[in-house]
């Protein structure tokens, strides 16, 4: 965080605002690819892209048993 003349630098506080959020996020995804769907693992991706977008493993395990769920809703 940049702080300027005492104040925070206008605009890094509005990733807080969902609209922000998203749109960084999606910028981050198109910028980044940190998946390819084409060269795909399904389960094996989810440490891959965790530690491209997070750089490391901070909650694997967490996002592994997300994605376990979100399988067994989706397909």
């Amino acid at each position: 965080m940049m702080v300027v003349s005492g104040a925070i630098e206008p605009g890094v506080l509005d990733i807080n605002e969902m609209t922000y959020a998203i749109r960084r996020a999606l910028w981050f995804w198109i910028k980044y690819k940190p998946y390819n769907i084409e060269k795909g693992r399904g389960y094996d991706d989810v440490a891959d892209v965790t530690r491209v977008v997070n750089g490391g493993d901070m909650r694997l395990a967490e996002r592994q048993a997300a994605y376990i769920f979100c399988e067994s809703v989706f397909l």
